[in-house]
């Protein structure tokens, strides 16, 4: 546990960040018998941070508080069938969770006067430009869970002779879940500009999301084989030649990419030689739309209740377009190849001195 001063210069007062982890690492073995052994293994790493984002000009109640950590399971079987044959299998499964959260929860702003009380505007967090100070409580509530399932597999041959060499294979399997979902409430935030005149605000921006509530999701599988051999013609050298095949399969909710150049090079080649009428419809066909322009407009007024909101220029031009946005899940399909090349050489051949070299292709994982 730990608290890490922050001394503001107003006042000479102090607030702290605070530190809370556990971290444990535990294993029980068991052998099972004399060719099998079997290892559990647990950890876990949980964090909570406090006062986030403290600062001489956002206090304590507009920070937020930080938790992430879980645990991690992980079985080991360990089976050497023979002298020249060792099988290594894991399965392992991860669990961990990040969440935002309010350090307090319904604390007013204080950017605007006695004239706004009762205003829904104290309810949501505010940056005041006139000192540079923020209030409110945070504006969001995070909560996402990320999860991994992990199942691997190795034999390694030692073969002695062959070929003129000694060789040592080894080959394996490796497949990996994985599964994101996140939680998200997001409330409206607004910016308090200069006074106009004395005690009158010259205007308020507020910034809301057209989905306050937002649930999100992603998953992936990516499995891959692999194999190598340890080649030692000679005692002092060794060359190790591999191969690995891999493929990474991703899914998410989204929408068909845009393609505004082409779009563009559409419209510009179909308006030419047209009157101005013409080419707005032409406009209506060529270009996408926001697919749901009354549900967004009722978002803003359910979270901004009181004004009378109107439609602008271009939002209100659009009312006529005829092309949206079509929904469309994400699908990603990755299949490569990454071959592997080394060589050890200890020209002394005791032990002292060595010279090596290794050349490999290497492919990460879209997170």
């Amino acid at each position: 546990r730990r608290e890490d001063a922050v001394v503001f210069a107003s006042g000479g007062s102090i607030d702290t960040v605070g530190t809370k982890r556990f971290s444990t690492d535990d294993q029980l073995t068991w052998q099972v018998s004399n060719r099998n052994k079997l290892a559990f293994n647990f950890r876990a790493d949980p964090l909570t941070q406090t006062n986030q984002g403290i600062s001489a000009v956002s206090p304590v109640p507009t920070t937020e508080t930080f938790q992430t950590g879980g645990p991690t399971y992980t079985l080991t079987w360990t089976a050497p069938y023979s002298p020249s044959l060792l099988v290594d299998t894991t399965v392992a499964y991860q669990d961990t969770t990040v969440q935002f959260s309010p350090t307090e929860v319904g604390v007013p702003s204080n950017c605007l006067d006695a004239r706004f009380a009762g205003s829904y505007l104290h309810g949501y967090q505010c940056f005041d430009t006139r000192t540079g100070e923020t209030s409110g409580s945070s504006p969001r509530n995070w909560d996402d869970q990320r999860q991994r399932l992990t199942v691997k597999s190795d034999a390694t041959y030692y073969k002695g002779r062959l070929w003129g060499a000694n060789h040592q294979f080894k080959t394996g399997i490796t497949v990996e879940n994985e599964r994101y979902f996140r939680s998200l409430e997001q409330r409206p935030t607004y910016l308090r500009s200069s006074d106009f005149g004395v005690g009158s605000p010259r205007y308020i921006t507020i910034t809301a999301s057209l989905d306050p509530d937002s649930e999100q999701r992603a998953v992936g599988t990516t499995w891959g084989i692999y194999g190598e051999d340890v080649i030692r013609p000679i005692s002092n050298l060794s060359i190790t030649v591999g191969l690995r095949i891999e493929q990474e399969n991703l899914a998410a909710p989204g929408f068909v990419p845009l393609d505004p150049q082409a779009d563009s090079d559409r419209y510009v080649a179909g308006a030419a030689g047209l009157t101005p009428s013409q080419r707005n419809g032409l406009l209506q066909n060529s270009f996408p739309a926001f697919e749901d322009r009354q549900g967004a407009k009722d978002a803003v007024s359910a979270q901004i209740p009181g004004p009378n909101f109107q439609w602008g220029s271009f939002n209100g031009q659009q009312s006529v377009w005829t092309r949206y946005r079509q929904p469309d899940d994400i699908t990603i399909q990755n299949t490569n190849l990454s071959p592997r090349l080394s060589i050890g050489w200890d020209p002394w051949n005791d032990g002292k001195t060595k010279f090596s070299m290794s050349l490999g292709r290497y492919y990460d994982k879209i997170f």
